[in-house]
């Protein structure tokens, strides 16, 4: 059996019973769901490619027999492994937040659905969103400045964890000084000035 997350490749050796291959006939293949896939045994060789879910998958092998020899079963398990998966990650800050968009993909680069993506921050806290069509969007508070932060995806049933670290670099807050003379003598000015950020 070769086995991809998606499809096992299923080779039969039907042989008699004095182990010489069978030269014709027809192999089922029964899925866990119930679907039949029917393959030609060649030179006492069938090969049979079949769609298969995460996990273990039971399968029942059939050969359907002919006019010269009787029919035969056995069963086979088969394990098909999760996805691997890939994260693409888009930043866009402001000095107190940012706005991190995570792409999942499997390892055909197709979106994957399910699962979370969580954004550890510098300070230990955590900020989580679901992915829906291949896409999660977290928003965190970070400072000015350089923000290490690890974004990882959980998983699920058919896809594998995965993370990466990345630096959130946050621009410093924008200021405006503004000054207002409040008292002259013929000596001095009191001058007040306030300095305030863009909020």
């Amino acid at each position: 059996v070769d086995v991809t997350p998606n499809n096992a490749t299923v080779r039969v050796n039907v042989t008699d019973e004095l182990g010489r291959p069978v030269v014709s006939g027809t192999v089922t293949v029964v899925l866990p769901n119930g679907t039949k896939i029917n393959a030609n045994v060649k030179n006492g060789v069938a090969t049979v490619t079949v769609p298969l879910n995460t996990g273990v998958n039971n399968l029942v092998v059939k050969y359907n027999g002919n006019k010269d020899y009787n029919p035969s079963n056995a069963t086979a398990k088969v394990n098909v492994p999760k996805h691997d998966t890939g994260l693409d990650i888009d930043v866009d800050s402001t000095p107190d937040n940012a706005t991190i968009t995570v792409s999942v993909t499997d390892e055909l680069g197709r979106p994957v659905d399910g699962g979370t993506v969580t954004v550890v921050l510098p300070n230990g806290t955590s900020v989580s969103a679901d992915v829906e069509d291949g896409v999660a969007t977290v928003v965190v508070p970070v400072n000015p400045g350089d923000n290490p932060v690890t974004v990882s995806y959980s998983g699920d049933d058919n896809n594998k964890p995965s993370s990466e670290d990345v630096v959130v670099s946050a621009p410093k807050h924008n200021t405006t000084t503004s000054v207002k003379v409040v008292d002259v003598t013929p000596n001095n000015a009191t001058v007040r000035v306030n300095v305030t950020d863009e909020l």
